[in-house]
């Protein structure tokens, strides 16, 4: 498996995945409304206002996660992504491992997501050093808002 930067003829296949992904499992849970992809994505890719990493395997993109600079010192992900059929087999961990990489080498301070509580997924990001800042309850589910403090030259972060 490769982790790479995705370019402008990778959106179409991210953004099915992403459909895909957002399909399964998650709508048993009777919060996910549908997945609607911004048409201004390649855009925002060009501009350089979000990034897209891919996960491939045999040239195939398997995998994604978006993110985006808050600041200088803040990096904000969303959109992890696995196809279903390679869930489970270390596609996010590498895509969430590379993004941390890029954050310590860019020397950005804080990595922070949100995620639905009903997606199961709050135990997962813990697991990998991610903290609950706070979670809020909307109509119809809980946004759980997570962070991680990352190090820089043997230093550590609070």
């Amino acid at each position: 498996m490769q982790i790479r930067k995705a370019k402008i003829a990778d959106l179409k296949r991210v953004s099915y995945i992403t459909k895909i992904a957002w399909k399964k499992p998650y709508n048993e849970h009777g919060v996910v409304y549908g997945f609607s992809e911004s048409l201004d994505l390649a855009e925002q890719i060009r501009k350089r206002n979000i990034f897209i990493l891919v996960a491939t395997l045999d040239n195939k993109i398997i995998g994604a996660i978006r993110y985006e600079f808050l600041n200088k010192n803040q990096i904000y992900f969303s959109k992890l992504v696995t196809l279903p059929s390679y869930r489970g087999v270390g596609v996010g961990q590498a895509l969430i491992n590379k993004l941390e990489s890029i954050a310590q080498k860019e020397k950005v301070k804080k990595i922070s997501l949100d995620v639905m509580e009903e997606k199961l997924l709050v135990p997962y990001y813990k697991k990998i050093g991610y903290k609950v800042l706070r979670k809020v309850k909307f109509l119809n589910h809980h946004e759980v808002y997570m962070f991680k403090n990352l190090t820089h030259n043997n230093q550590h972060g609070a």
